[in-house]
């Protein structure tokens, strides 16, 4: 049996500049879609401030976010046991509990505080995480600042005592 090593080399060369290549390529020009690029500065601290999460929380509306919010409600649920008013789904709440919900974003998007706190109580929501304008607004509605880094902040409703704020 006779073997021609130059025509394996050969081949064995191809392939291995046709999957560097792929690679390459798939480096370069690869556009991930928003919430999947790794992670940003916001989703960092966006994961800080979940981090002194006590009850249920809910994350506000940004235009300026670099994630998507349920992969970052997931990231809380899977390794830091919390829970979020807004679910998971909005096909397994009923239409009053959603209607109660939209309070809370319309109320946050329209700047309209009875509105937002009157949904954020209906859904016994505790602590809403908001990023740059959206912090000034929740302080305004006269919620209590629980912590702030960046443009990110998170903010309780209630007992500065019973929801562990530190003065």
């Amino acid at each position: 049996m006779n073997i021609d090593f130059d025509s394996y080399s050969f081949l064995g060369i191809i392939i291995m500049v046709s999957i560097l290549g792929a690679f390459i390529i798939n480096y370069f020009f690869m556009d991930y879609p928003k919430g999947f690029s790794g992670y940003c500065d916001d989703a960092y601290y966006t994961i800080e401030a979940m981090d002194r999460i006590n009850g249920t929380y809910i994350i506000l509306p940004s235009e300026q976010s670099c994630f998507y919010n349920r992969a970052i409600y997931s990231y809380g649920a899977i390794y830091m046991n919390l829970t979020t008013s807004s679910g998971w789904s909005t096909h397994e709440v009923s239409k009053e509990y959603w209607d109660k919900l939209q309070k809370v974003g319309n109320g946050f998007n329209n700047r309209d505080c009875n509105l937002m706190l009157e949904g954020i109580e209906q859904t016994n929501t505790t602590e809403l995480i908001a990023y740059n304008k959206g912090c000034d607004f929740l302080k305004e509605c006269g919620m209590i600042e629980k912590h702030f880094n960046q443009d990110v902040c998170l903010y309780v409703l209630g007992d500065k005592k019973n929801l562990g704020v530190i003065e």
